[in-house]
């Protein structure tokens, strides 16, 4: 083992060296560390990317994206409805390097619906941050990020990259009365960190493996700020919400997410199929504030039930069988546990059935 003196507070300690190689400054778009001084621990974020005061809430990583049956390696950041049509502008939290970029028009976005950019910077030490849906992009990004409007949101690599101070504008996000202009994506990466999963196989080389929270790494006071803003998916603040992690569920339970693959190494995460009628995965999640939400396993739409619905019941406590209802799409969800790896699952229209024909079960793998 490789020890490293390092500063801490007003004295030095000593730190174990992280594999990989020691960090400095960083190898931008690489996520590698070079340099006797760098560490993940060393990265601060000194300044806010948004004004606080202009957010309603933020979700927490590991929930689901607006797309159900995917799980959120981003937090959303939803601005107060009250600023509908204002730009608002972002800034650098941390002195960072753009090194990708794209200029994009989301597939299926409303008539009128402005193009928007994702944003990819390396900060250092292994840490990534990346946006989404940002609406404008300042001058000097404006002169190296190419204009040209594509239909995805993949990286365009910058060359030369560019390097970005702490608290200079990168840009700014538009919110809108449609439901594309709601939120817009914070993403931070830690090569550091290996998230862990019940079948790893699912994950390999997926986004999933390295997201972290985000607000973790901003100093105080501004974390105590942003963890108060913690709250559900929809982007209302729910006091003591957790930030989150990113992770397949609880065995034995429903909780989380399952694949209608049985081989994990077939059967991935970030790959959405058809089987029929049912996607080739859903998730089923409980939120801070109660509310159970159900995505993909019929289609990419949720059903949702609230702590107080007639049907409800935490997924974390549901290792046999159970059936939820959503009102407001009349449609309920059966899942019947055969094994901790193993879930039947039926979704039908109308109110949970009195019992369930073997010919509408599709059984979901961890």
């Amino acid at each position: 083992m490789t020890l490293i003196c390092t500063a801490s507070g007003a004295g030095l300690i000593w730190v174990a060296e992280k594999p990989g190689g020691t960090a400095g400054t960083g190898t931008a778009g690489t996520g590698t560390a070079a340099g006797p001084a760098c560490l993940d621990t060393s990265v601060h974020f000194t300044h806010n990317l948004i004004d606080p005061a202009d957010v309603s809430g933020v979700a927490p990583i590991g929930g689901q994206t607006g797309t159900g049956g995917i799980i959120a390696v981003r937090s959303y950041i939803y601005p107060l409805r009250s600023l509908v049509g204002q730009q608002l502008p972002l800034y650098a939290p941390v002195d960072m390097t753009l090194v990708g970029a794209s200029h994009y028009q989301p597939p299926g976005a409303l008539p009128g619906w402005l193009p928007e950019y994702s944003l990819y910077f390396d900060v250092g030490c292994g840490i990534t941050l990346n946006l989404f849906h940002v609406k404008g992009i300042s001058a000097p990004l404006a002169a190296v990020v190419p204009p040209a409007v594509t239909q995805s949101s993949a990286s365009t690599q910058i060359t030369p990259p560019l390097k970005v101070a702490t608290g200079e504008q990168v840009g700014y996000y538009l919110p809108s009365n449609d439901g594309d202009g709601v939120s817009f994506d914070f993403w931070v990466n830690d090569a550091a960190v290996t998230n862990s999963f019940i079948s790893p196989a699912r994950y390999v080389g997926t986004n999933y493996v390295h997201a972290v929270c985000p607000y973790q790494f901003y100093v105080e006071p501004l974390r105590s700020v942003w963890y108060a803003k913690l709250g559900t998916q929809g982007g209302v603040a729910v006091p003591g919400t957790a930030c989150g992690t990113v992770r397949q569920g609880n065995l034995g339970t429903a909780q989380g997410q399952w694949f209608r693959d049985p081989n994990p190494a077939t059967g991935h995460a970030d790959v959405l199929t058809n089987d029929g009628t049912y996607l080739s995965q859903g998730v089923i999640t409980i939120e801070s504030d109660g509310t159970v939400r159900i995505g993909g396993f019929w289609s990419p739409e949720y059903v949702i039930i609230g702590p107080t619905d007639p049907s409800w019941a935490d997924p974390n406590t549901v290792t046999s069988g159970h059936c939820w209802f959503g009102t407001s799409v009349n449609q309920s969800v059966t899942v019947q546990l055969d094994s901790p790896t193993a879930m039947r699952v039926a979704v039908v229209n109308g109110p949970c059935p009195a019992s369930v024909p073997a010919s509408v079960w599709k059984t979901y793998y961890r």
